[in-house]
């Protein structure tokens, strides 16, 4: 079979290359000057040049291309322990094939600093927010306004949103309606954060994080904070608002299919084929070590998250053990 060739073919460390690039050209501008005297560790003059083009072609250096003068704003007023981190970001959403990012990535140390405080014990993030918690999306600006710190100002979340291309003009926006297939997209179709939700526009909606989802917390998006939207929509209801019907009803829909998960009754179950018929779960007590790709399966099969991914169950290599179903 013939190798299909990509912009990616016979090139190597493109992303260090791009930093190189910014450090060399910040001042004047000259980007495009820079790409072909500042590329490094090739062999010949050939090299060097078809390494500018890719550089070119990946990241644009182009200040008509919003999110790169984004990039551009963040990278110049940063620390210079944070630049790598910065080119990661803007690297990572243009080259679907950085393989080399994730051992770059181990050797950053950017002076991360603590923001336990801010963190949910539970991993459950609600879109809007229930009754009892200060809307999510304005905890998410807390968060990136006390990690930015000095570098914050009004336009760092449109500036953000550049950056990743979304063509949302609000944090919310952006997490009801993008966050989940980019998230996707980054983690080639296994993500470890999951959005559940109704299936209405203005219903409920949940970012769940799969490692702390386990059966007390999925009982506790269940019956407590999806419960409270539907104490809500009961209001709404009584209270004689015309859509607070098509809101109840999408939500009770919603709580039916997750206490089919939490009991595990068919399809909704987790089947593991290389377990034994002891060793498969009863309701919804999932094994991180058996991956994402059969863990969210109950969630795909009740429809109940945002939008589809590229997730098959077809039939595993291999051969079942003693004792398997």
């Amino acid at each position: 079979m013939t190798k299909i060739k990509t912009i990616h073919t016979s090139r190597t460390m493109i992303y260090t290359e791009l930093e190189k690039v910014m450090a060399y050209s910040l001042e004047n501008d000259n980007f495009l000057k820079s790409l072909g005297q500042n590329v490094t560790g090739k062999k010949s003059n050939s090299g060097v040049e078809k390494t500018a083009n890719y550089l070119k072609r990946l990241y644009g250096f182009d200040m008509q291309y919003s999110p790169f003068v984004a990039f551009k704003y963040f990278w110049k007023i940063s620390d210079p322990n944070e630049k790598p981190l910065i080119s990661f970001v803007y690297a990572v959403n243009h080259d679907d094939l950085l393989a080399e990012s994730v051992q770059f990535l181990q050797s950053v140390k950017p002076g991360v600093k603590s923001f336990n405080h801010l963190i949910d014990k539970d991993g459950i993030f609600c879109i809007p927010s229930d009754n009892t918690e200060h809307a999510r999306s304005e905890r998410l600006r807390d968060y990136l306004q006390q990690v930015f710190v000095r570098e914050w100002i009004n336009q760092t979340i449109t500036l953000l949103l550049q950056i990743e291309g979304a063509k949302s003009t609000n944090l919310e926006a952006w997490l009801l309606d993008v966050y989940f297939v980019q998230h996707c997209k980054v983690f080639q179709n296994r993500p470890f954060i999951w959005h559940i939700w109704d299936g209405h526009k203005d219903g409920f909606s949940a970012l769940v994080n799969h490692h702390k989802l386990d059966k007390d917390n999925l009982s506790k998006l269940t019956y407590t904070y999806l419960n409270d939207w539907i104490h809500e929509c009961v209001a709404r209801k009584n209270a004689g608002e015309s859509s607070a019907e098509g809101l109840l009803s999408a939500a009770q829909k919603l709580k039916e299919n997750l206490e089919a998960i939490l009991h595990g009754e068919a399809p909704y179950d987790i089947f593991v084929r290389w377990k034994s018929l002891e060793q498969q779960p009863i309701g919804w007590e999932p094994d991180l070590n058996d991956g994402v790709r059969l863990n969210i399966r109950p969630f795909v099969e009740a429809g109940v998250l945002r939008s589809k991914f590229n997730v098959k169950w077809g039939v595993d290599i291999g051969k079942n053990p003693p004792g398997s179903p």
